[in-house]
């Protein structure tokens, strides 16, 4: 099993300059500078994408996903912090820890 990267929940969380996004029928499309594989992110990370145009912390993330789909925290928790280490892992995001 692949380990997780997990950020701190009080960790800032900002995207880096390396790449740019287009929407297509809703859903982002991250092309990185380097890359010629697109990365296309479905209806819930395209959101987090998005309210990461900003730096936020982990827990204003968490917070904006309970109120988006109604849910409690810890039912978004996992799903996110996968979410964020897969963005992490391309390089695409960095933190302040």
């Amino acid at each position: 099993m692949t380990e997780v990267y997990v950020i701190p929940d009080d960790a800032v969380i900002k995207k880096r300059v390396n790449s740019v996004t287009r929407l297509l029928e809703g859903k982002a499309i991250i092309i990185q500078n380097g890359n010629p594989c697109p990365f296309q992110l479905n209806e819930a990370g395209t959101k987090i994408w998005a309210w990461m145009d900003c730096p936020r912390q982990k827990n204003e993330l968490i917070a904006l996903l309970c109120a988006a789909y109604q849910a409690e925290k810890n039912m978004l928790v996992a799903d996110l912090d996968f979410f964020l280490a897969e963005l992490f892992r391309r390089n695409l995001i960095e933190t302040d820890c």
